[in-house]
């Protein structure tokens, strides 16, 4: 585990990935959320680059 701990803006992180996961809100990470906030910051990043990358 890290020392530096990174502070992030959950309720931002969280708003952005409800409205990408759209109908499917209900499979929201709500443990990965208070465990691991740095990888939810970086799934929300992710979130639909592959896909514009192939486009």
């Amino acid at each position: 585990m890290e020392n530096d701990q990174q502070e992030f803006d959950i309720p931002a992180l969280r708003a952005r990935l409800l409205v990408l996961l759209g109908a499917d809100a209900g499979a929201y990470p709500r443990h990965l959320e208070q465990r691991f906030p740095r990888i939810l910051d970086r799934i929300v990043a992710l979130w639909g680059k592959l896909a514009s990358m192939l486009s």
